[in-house]
C-alpha cells in the first residue's frame, strides 16, 4: 500500500510522491494507529501556541494568557477569575479594588525582554526554511531523503518544546531538548543520501563529528549543552538550597534564561542551513548555504539568521562559559 502525501499530513502535502515503498507499509501502520498526530500542521501556533502563553494565577487557579498580552489584559483577566474563586458576583468591584496591586502580573516582571525576541526568531526561521522544503515539487522515491524529511518536519515540535522550557526557566531541561534537536540534525546530514535501511543502526549521537565538518562549532555546542543537560554534583549550588534545614530543589533557573534562548538560536542555524544542504539537489535558490572552489555546500557567513545571531551575541558572550 503506497500512501500519498496529502493522506498522511491531511492536505498539508510536506511530500510530493509516494513514500518509499520499503517503508510504506511500516509508514501505514502508524498512520493507522496514530492519524490525529500525523495530521498536525507547522508549528499550529497562529496568533500563538502555547509555547507562546504565560499562566496567570494564586494558588486557587491558572489562566494562559499571550506572553505578549499588556499589564491591562491581564489584570482584566485576572480579575475575572479572581472574583469568581472569592464568590463575588462583580468582577468591576474587584478590579477597582485590588488590580493597583497586580504590577507583578506583567511578562517582564522577571524575563529579560530579548527573551521574547529571541524566540519569535527561531520561529520565524524555523518556519521559513521548513515551508521552502515543502513547497518542492516532485521529491524522489528515496528512503534516505524521505526518512530526513520526516525527521527535519517533525523536528519543529521540539523547538516549540525548547522554548516552552526556556520561557518557563527549566534550564536542566532546556538543554537537554537543545542537545536532541542538535543530535538529529546531525542524524540528518548523516542519513540523507543513504539509499536504504541502513540508516536504522546510526545513532543520532554518534554523527557529531560529522557535523562538525559543515557548522565547526557543533563540537564544542554538543559537549556545552551535554554538560548543561546532565545534573552534576559539583554544581548542586544551582539547583538546590538549605533553608531551616529542609533541602530545597529549584524548578526556574532565570539566570540561564538567555543563555539558554542563545543556545536554542544556534541550534535553529543548524537547522536552516541542513534543510539547504540535504535538498540542495532540489532547490533553486539558496538563503544559508554556499558552495565555493569545490567544496560542500557550507552555512553562508551572510546568512540571514546571522544578523539575529550577532545582535545577541555581543549582548550574552561574556555569559556563555564554552570550556
Amino acid at each position: 500500500m503506497k500512501i500519498e502525501a496529502e493522506q498522511l499530513y491531511n492536505g498539508s502535502a510536506f511530500y510530493a510522491l509516494p513514500i518509499p515503498s520499503n517503508v510504506a507499509k511500516e509508514v501505514s501502520d502508524v498512520a493507522d494507529d496514530h492519524s490525529d498526530f500525523l495530521s498536525c500542521g507547522e508549528f499550529d501556533d497562529s496568533p500563538f501556541g502555547i509555547e507562546d502563553v504565560d499562566l496567570l494565577g494564586d494558588p486557587q487557579f491558572r489562566v494562559g494568557v499571550a506572553r505578549q498580552a499588556p499589564l491591562e489584559f491581564r489584570k482584566r483577566v485576572f480579575a475575572a477569575a479572581k472574583s469568581y474563586t472569592l464568590g463575588f458576583s462583580s468582577v468591576d468591584y474587584v478590579y477597582k479594588r485590588y488590580s493597583e496591586y497586580w504590577g507583578e502580573l506583567s511578562s517582564d516582571s522577571w524575563r529579560p525582554s530579548a527573551l521574547i525576541s529571541i524566540a519569535s526568531s527561531i520561529k520565524s526561521h524555523v518556519r521559513s526554511a521548513l515551508e521552502r522544503v515543502r513547497a518542492i515539487p516532485d521529491k524522489p522515491d528515496h528512503p534516505g531523503l524521505f526518512t530526513a524529511g520526516v525527521a527535519l518536519y517533525r523536528l519543529q515540535f521540539t523547538f516549540r518544546a525548547a522554548i516552552l522550557t526556556t520561557h518557563n526557566a527549566f534550564h536542566y531541561e532546556s538543554a537537554a531538548l537543545t542537545r536532541m534537536i542538535l543530535e538529529q540534525l546531525a542524524w540528518i546530514i548523516r542519513i540523507h543520501r543513504v539509499s536504504d535501511d541502513a540508516f536504522y543502526g546510526i545513532r543520532p549521537s554518534a554523527c557529531i563529528s560529522e557535523l562538525k565538518t559543515i557548522y565547526p562549532l557543533a563540537g564544542k555546542l554538543y559537549g556545552l549543552l551535554s554538560k548543561r543537560a546532565h545534573i552534576d554534583p559539583r554544581t548542586l549550588g544551582e539547583y538546590l538550597s538549605v533553608e531551616d534545614g529542609e533541602i530545597i530543589a529549584f524548578k526556574h533557573y532565570p539566570f540561564f534564561l538567555t543563555e539558554d534562548a542563545y543556545l536554542l538560536l544556534l541550534v535553529a542555524d543548524v537547522y536552516v542551513s541542513t534543510t539547504e544542504i540535504v535538498y540542495e539537489e532540489l532547490l533553486d535558490s539558496f538563503l544559508h548555504t554556499r558552495r565555493q572552489n569545490g567544496f560542500p555546500r557550507l552555512p553562508d557567513p551572510s546568512r540571514p539568521i546571522m544578523s539575529v545571531i550577532n545582535h545577541y551575541r555581543h549582548a550574552f558572550r561574556r555569559d556563555i562559559d564554552w570550556t
